[in-house]
Order: structure tokens, then sequence, then C-alpha cells
């Protein structure tokens, strides 16, 4: 991208589908508990823009395609590609992956909800023969696909809490994907903090579903008053 401004660019390597790509300061291998001191990071946030009121600000963002859209704001809500986009470094993020594992059994469990501890299963209200069952939580990892360590991990949670359909699985399958958790554990939704009309959404964790359209139109709210 570019603005009239002040220009910024980036190439971001592409993934082979294996193994988790780095980005920047980021990294697969995620640390574990957030410090006192990394989990005070929002002062990093702290607006240090010069210049420029949002209507005579241009971001031009050109795809791969040779296509291009030009904007006065841009909503970076990567998920973990954000690691990728070197000027969000700054934000100590951690990437956690989780597998799935998703099951075709022989008879239908009979309920309309998930059964919970330590893991969960959920049968899909279209096909009650097919259930997902979840999750792992993986710290450290080199691909982001899925393994056999974790559907064994989760074909043993299945067990443990459906137990009377352990010997009904007519097939397998999984997949994975990588979280991303801010030190104190809140989604981060802030402009950057040099350069004018970038923002970010992110840090959502194991509750993106939850949260991801009320974070959503919360940033597009914030934006818009800043244009009026």
């Amino acid at each position: 991208w570019n603005s009239r401004l002040s220009e910024h660019r980036w190439d971001i390597p592409q993934a082979d589908g294996n193994t988790w790509v780095q980005g920047g300061k980021a990294s697969g291998k995620a640390s574990g508990g957030a410090s006192g001191k990394a989990r005070n990071f929002r002062h990093l946030l702290t607006s240090r823009h010069q210049g420029g009121e949002s209507s005579e600000r241009v971001i031009r963002v050109e795809f791969a395609d040779g296509t291009a859209i030009e904007t006065a704001n841009l909503i970076y809500a990567a998920g973990a590609g954000l690691r990728l986009y070197s000027m969000w470094d700054f934000l100590p993020m951690s990437y956690l992956k989780g597998e799935l594992l998703e099951l075709r059994l022989r008879r239908e469990v009979p309920a309309a909800y998930a059964f919970s501890g330590l893991g969960y299963v959920a049968s899909d209200p279209a096909d009650a023969s097919r259930v997902v069952v979840g999750s792992t939580f993986e710290r450290q990892f080199d691909s982001v696909r899925p393994t056999e360590k974790g559907q064994h991990r989760l074909m043993a949670t299945f067990g443990k809490l459906l137990p009377d359909f352990s010997s009904d699985v007519r097939s397998s399958s999984g997949w994975a994907g990588v979280r991303v958790s801010s030190p104190d554990y809140q989604p981060v939704t802030a402009e950057h903090p040099e350069w004018s009309g970038h923002w970010v959404c992110t840090g959502l964790g194991s509750k993106g579903m939850l949260m991801s359209a009320y974070l959503a139109s919360e940033v597009v709210d914030r934006i818009a008053e800043g244009m009026t």
C-alpha cells in the first residue's frame, strides 16, 4: 500500500499449506504465559500520527492479479496472517494452533446441543450422525496441518464424552487453524499509532465466532465517527 503522505511496502511470503510461515518478529513457536510487562502492551497503540486529514489520505492496495483499490481506511482482520504484515510487528501477539476432528457415525447422536468437558463434541443440526470434536491448544508447532498425535488426542476426548458411540465411528477427518491471542487475552481493535488510516482487529483467541461480528461493527463505527 502507499499514501500521499508516506509509503510502506512489504512482500508477503507464500505458505505451502504445510509449514508455518514466519513473518516479521512473530513466530510459530508461541510463548507460554505472558509476563506482567508484556500484558501492559496497550500503551504501544498510543497515537503518534503526524499531519493529514482522513479526507486527504489515500491508501492504495494492489493485488497479485494487477487490480487495485484506493481507500481512506484499511482494516487488517487477517487472523494468523497478521504476522506477515511487518507494520504490526510491535504487537506482542501469540499464535496457538488448534486441531478439530470430524467424525461420521453409524447412528445419530440423540441431542441437538454440544457436550463439553476438557474438550467438546458438537453434532451437526442437519445431520446428527456427523459430529465435530475439538479442540487442541498447541503452543509449539511447525505445521498448520492436522497431526496424528492431535487426532488421537481428540478421538480420546470423544471417547470420554460419548463412550457409547466410540465403536460407531464410520470415518474421520480433521482440520486445523491458528488462533491469535494478546498478552492480556483481550481483543485488539485500534488504529496504527504511526500509520494513519490503518486499523487492526485481532486477538480474539478461541472466541472469534462469538465476537468477530460485534468487534467488526465497532471498528467501522469508530472509523465513521472520525470521518464525520
